[in-house]
């Protein structure tokens, strides 16, 4: 089953109220649903219900709106909704039968529990989530494409942002754990997988500085502070791994040797490993250079992103984090 989403709101375009698109992703996944279509529109013109009209009956479609706009929308298009079928905490209202439902509900009350009781958990499927890095939409989709060609009760979701990508696969399994279902699953997967579970890069990073007793040192001179505020988002106490954090805003020209000799002395103040990020922009993008440096090692990376500004310096603290994950699972150090 999949459904086509529609997210009606002025506040969640213009970015100032929060929309859950990640957990909404995982609840589709446990149902064994896929979101066929997220998209986002404002609700200022009385006209945005014809974005949708022509499709009522067609698919399976859900509709978010504010609680304030959801009784007049439901009463102008009644008709056109076919036949109701019940309604949800008295809030929610789900419309057609069988597999052509319109479902319309606020997105400013607990939707998540609303669409729980919605949309029904199936019996005797396991979901599992795998979060990788790196990959393009077409590179995820070609591999998926592969395994249902194996496995033909899978099914699949998946959320991208900044080469991290949130993979649900939901599929037949009676065995409590892990299963060899789930192991072949994962394999296609394993030169980009960087977790099995809802741990964040950053997360997985602070967990095997502190497992390996590794202290951490950062010099941003690119990213303006997105490697700190990605700790202080996602970890509650990280303290005693990153020792220090720099933001060096000096750096005139970018080279391997400056940024491979920032990180070389940046080490030496007390740190076992160092990790510096440098960058700039030009018309045709963003070219990066990192550096993780240990006492007796240093390896320089370098990427370059066809995209400028905020989104840019994202996707380039999470290429410089992946990368240090990686080395520090490898145990890729030399002390």
């Amino acid at each position: 089953m999949s459904f086509k989403v529609f997210v009606f709101s002025d506040e969640i375009v213009a970015g100032k109220y929060q929309f859950e698109m990640e957990k909404l992703q995982k609840l589709f996944a446990q149902r064994d649903i896929l979101c066929k279509e997220l998209l986002f529109f404002s609700c200022a013109t009385d006209l945005f219900w014809q974005k949708i009209e022509s499709e009522i009956g067609k698919e399976n479609l859900l509709v978010f709106l504010s609680n304030a706009k959801i009784d007049g929308i439901i009463y102008q298009n009644f008709a056109k909704l076919g036949q109701f079928e019940k309604t949800v905490d008295e809030q929610a209202l789900v419309f057609g039968k069988d597999d052509k439902k319109t479902i319309i509900m606020p997105y400013d009350v607990d939707y998540l529990s609303m669409l729980e009781k919605i949309l029904e958990k199936p019996v005797g499927r396991k979901v599992i989530t795998l979060q990788i890095f790196g990959k393009r939409d077409e590179e995820i989709e070609k591999k998926l494409s592969l395994l249902g060609q194996e496995f033909e009760d899978l099914r699949y979701t998946y959320f991208s942002s900044n080469l991290v990508s949130k993979l649900y696969l939901s599929y037949k399994s009676v065995q409590e754990g892990i299963d060899s279902k789930q192991v072949a699953l994962s394999l296609p997967f394993q030169d980009c997988l960087f977790s099995e579970s809802e741990l964040t890069l950053t997360n997985c990073v602070l967990k095997l500085l502190r497992l390996k007793n590794i202290t951490l040192s950062i010099v941003d001179c690119f990213t303006g502070g997105q490697i700190i505020e990605n700790f202080y988002n996602d970890c509650d106490n990280f303290d005693d791994a990153v020792k220090s954090y720099r933001i060096d805003k000096t750096t005139s020209a970018l080279t391997s040797e400056m940024v491979y000799q920032m990180a070389v002395e940046e080490r030496k103040l007390g740190s076992d490993i160092c990790l510096c990020i440098d960058g700039r922009e030009s018309e045709k993008g963003s070219e990066v250079i990192f550096s993780i440096a240990s006492k007796n090692d240093v390896s320089i990376f370098k990427n370059t992103f066809s995209i400028k500004g905020q989104k840019a310096r994202a996707m380039s603290a999470n290429s410089a984090l992946y990368h240090l994950f990686r080395k520090l699972k490898q145990n890729d150090f030399a002390f």
